[in-house]
């Protein structure tokens, strides 16, 4: 069996998708949650969810080698790992969906913190928000912690 690899975030951010399309393309996030939610499967049995599926909206069935191929790619991106499993490579996830979700959104932010601070936080603190004041004393705890950490001398 292949060793874990650490699995970094996306590179690209599709503002306008939906979910998890926002850091994987459309397919490739589809086939992740089937995965994810399997804890693990074959192409064959991927591919066989989305042919029932296709066929009970009426729509075109994926070719296995589409699947195949966007598995082997998410295998290349550190998100599927693979071993032979009979004739067959059994794909397992590399991480969680949260851990996936969480580092990619820390590092969406983070980036945004970067390039765009002021609106950035103008947009987490709008002035319309309704934050009580135990929210308001918390965040701005938060924000006096990061500000010592990122001037304490390493």
């Amino acid at each position: 069996m292949k060793r874990r690899r650490k699995r970094t975030p996306s590179k690209h951010v599709r503002v306008g998708s939906p979910g998890l399309a926002k850091f994987l393309g459309e397919l490739e996030a589809r086939v992740m949650e089937r995965v994810w939610d399997r804890g693990g499967a074959t192409v064959r049995e991927v591919w066989e969810d989305f042919v029932r599926e296709a066929e009970a909206r009426g729509e075109h069935r994926p070719a296995y080698t589409t699947i195949l191929t966007v598995m082997q790619n998410l295998e290349k991106k550190g998100l599927l790992e693979a071993w032979h499993r009979g004739r067959q490579n059994f794909y397992r996830p590399c991480c969680e969906r949260e851990e996936f979700i969480r580092q990619n959104v820390e590092k969406t932010v983070t980036d945004l913190l970067k390039d765009f601070p002021d609106y950035v936080l103008a947009t987490l603190l709008p002035p319309e928000a309704e934050l009580s004041e135990e929210e308001v004393e918390r965040f701005r705890k938060l924000l006096e912690e990061r500000l010592k950490r990122g001037t304490s001398p390493q």
